[in-house]
């Protein structure tokens, strides 16, 4: 596995690899005090902690809300629905190439301090919220090449605890902080995971195979599962909240097909 094959996926799949060295835009986000030694050098790169902060979320969320507002008039409501719409969107990027990683028993532990990332494009309407994601050279490395020798935790369990604790519970902390509802950032975990294993169902069903492994492994984890009713990856597969996108919507209010608010099959 490669970057470029992980970019074949989907843009949700993308990651980018960044030469090592004195950052660029370090001027207003002061390095050091993330505990960073090397730093890419391209501009515009944010370090992945932030994610993890209360400006990080602001700069996610405040394009989505000034989009949203003309149909979320209330401005609590509005930033309930916004900050959900960000958050499913950015967890679904963090976790996915991830996921794929880990069914290649790739990539070390991750944590929020190995990764970049950049504010999105605008692209996409309301729901369109996708971060642009990186890492650098070295980490690279260590994930994709084994120069480290570096592997999973112990196991695919442990590997998913890790995930939730370094990764989804800091970023849904500040999420929580910023007005979301801490079960709808939870369900917003639960079905990003279920996301990725639909999207590559479709651009790589070997892949999508290969990967439901780590992907049930995080479902079941002690973060995730009790978001969630039924069967993974199934047509029953619910969570147990509702990521409020909905109330965003025009015309009919319709729901995803993961939501606690749709009709089960029969």
């Amino acid at each position: 596995m490669d970057l470029a094959a992980l970019a074949a996926l989907g843009p949700y799949f993308r990651l980018e690899r960044l030469a090592d060295g004195p950052a660029a835009d370090c001027a207003d986000h002061d390095c050091a005090d993330h505990g960073l030694a090397a730093a890419p050098r391209e501009t515009g790169w944010r370090p992945g902690l932030e994610l993890a902060s209360a400006d990080g979320v602001d700069v996610l969320v405040g394009p989505v809300a000034h989009r949203m507002a003309a149909r979320v008039p209330r401005p609590s409501e509005l930033r309930r629905v916004a900050g959900s719409t960000a958050h499913l969107s950015l967890v679904g990027r963090l976790l996915s190439p991830l996921l794929v990683l880990a069914s290649l028993d790739l990539a070390p532990a991750p944590e929020l301090e190995q990764l970049w990332w950049r504010p999105p494009s605008g692209h996409g309407g309301d729901t369109g919220n996708i971060v642009d994601l990186a890492v650098s050279a070295s980490t690279a490395s260590r994930w994709l090449d084994g120069e480290s020798g570096d592997g999973l935790p112990p196991s695919r369990r442990d590997w998913a605890e890790w995930v939730g604790t370094a990764l989804l519970a800091p970023v849904a902390a500040a999420f929580e902080a910023s007005g979301v509802p801490e079960q709808t950032l939870l369900g917003n975990e639960a079905a990003a995971v279920r996301g990725a294993l639909d999207a590559l169902s479709v651009t790589s069903p070997a892949t999508a195979a290969r990967t439901t492994g780590p992907g049930v492994a995080l479902l079941q984890s002690t973060r995730l599962a009790p978001t969630w009713t039924g069967t993974p990856f199934t047509p029953g597969f619910r969570r147990r909240s509702c990521c409020l996108v909905y109330r965003a919507l025009p015309g009919e209010r319709l729901v995803c097909g993961d939501c606690v608010l749709a009709r089960a099959p029969a």
